[in-house]
């Protein structure tokens, strides 16, 4: 994620004007999406302990938040809808990766190189 947020992609002529980042919302309580997906993976993960996930997204929303603090072109946003997709694009490749309905973990990944 640094190399996205921090500068210019190693590859490009010329830096990204913005850079955007949307996260799930983790302050909405049990009855959220968050909440929900979380419930979902201690299922099938025995890893997942309760507030895990919460957590890894408070994480990388700290880590944002300092970064905008320096730069007036990354912003960050919240939300409570699901997930059901992921998309990465760079100034070479796009990724998207759609996530099926009650699996633990994405198995659907596109990619496409932009020459």
């Amino acid at each position: 994620m640094a190399a996205l947020i921090q500068g210019m992609p190693p590859t490009s002529p010329r830096p990204v004007a913005a850079r955007r980042f949307l996260l799930p919302d983790v302050d909405l309580g049990s009855d959220s999406w968050l909440s929900r997906r979380e419930k979902e993976m201690r299922r099938v993960d025995l890893g997942f302990s309760s507030g895990l996930l919460a957590e890894q997204v408070r994480v990388n929303a700290a880590y944002v938040r300092e970064v905008a603090r320096h730069r007036e072109n990354v912003s960050l946003r919240f939300y409570d809808l699901p997930n059901v997709h992921r998309v990465i694009i760079t100034d070479n490749v796009a990724y998207l990766t759609i996530y099926r309905h009650a699996r633990g973990h994405p198995r659907s990944s596109r990619g496409g190189h932009r020459e």
